[in-house]
């Protein structure tokens, strides 16, 4: 039985005044160098299909793009 170990990072972001800086790109590499160091399978991460500059670091990082969805339920 093979057990597949997955990581999921759920809110990266990075402020509008330091984007296109490297800082995305450095901060997702250090996490994938982690995450292969601890023998995990597969990464996640949690999007929406409105972060076009985000989906644009995430395929340059030969990230696939599965599904881009969030649900609300307002309560009040």
């Amino acid at each position: 039985m093979n057990i597949i170990k997955k990581a999921i990072i759920n809110s990266f972001c990075i402020k509008k005044e330091h984007r296109h800086k490297g800082y995305g790109n450095y901060f997702l590499n250090e996490c994938i160098k982690y995450l292969k160091d601890k023998d995990i399978d597969h990464l996640n991460i949690t999007s929406n299909k409105n972060r076009i500059y985000a989906h644009m670091l995430y395929k340059k990082n030969n990230f696939e793009i599965i599904d881009t969805i969030i649900l609300k339920k307002n309560l009040k």
